[in-house]
């Protein structure tokens, strides 16, 4: 039945998609960790340092800039498979599975 739902290219799976990635995030939003608590302070990629200094070490814009990422990366990975794989029909099941796996490396580190 779910994969049947993914195969459809309605609003509706958008939503399915967001409601899923949001509630396996809910931990991270209610108790959201410092950047400095990582370690990654010591020699920070580029990227990294300008993401710290615009956010002023804050947990929670943190979060909510890699949950709209991992959401990013989902859409962009559907429409790769698309394009790429030759596949004549579009799923959404490869964003899923995407944010399946990102949510459980989420829930080993929190």
């Amino acid at each position: 039945m779910l994969l049947r739902k993914l195969r459809e290219t309605g609003p509706d799976v958008i939503f399915l998609i967001v409601l899923v990635l949001a509630l396996i995030w809910m931990g991270a939003f209610l108790h959201p960790h410092l950047p400095s608590e990582l370690s990654f302070d010591v020699k920070p990629m580029p990227l990294f340092s300008l993401l710290l200094t615009v956010a002023g070490f804050s947990p929670v814009f943190s979060v909510i800039f890699t949950f709209l990422l991992v959401l990013l990366v989902s859409f962009l990975l559907v429409n790769f498979n698309t394009s790429v794989f030759f596949i004549s029909e579009r799923t959404y099941l490869p964003a899923f599975i995407y944010i399946l796996l990102t949510g459980f490396s989420l829930s080993i580190r929190c």
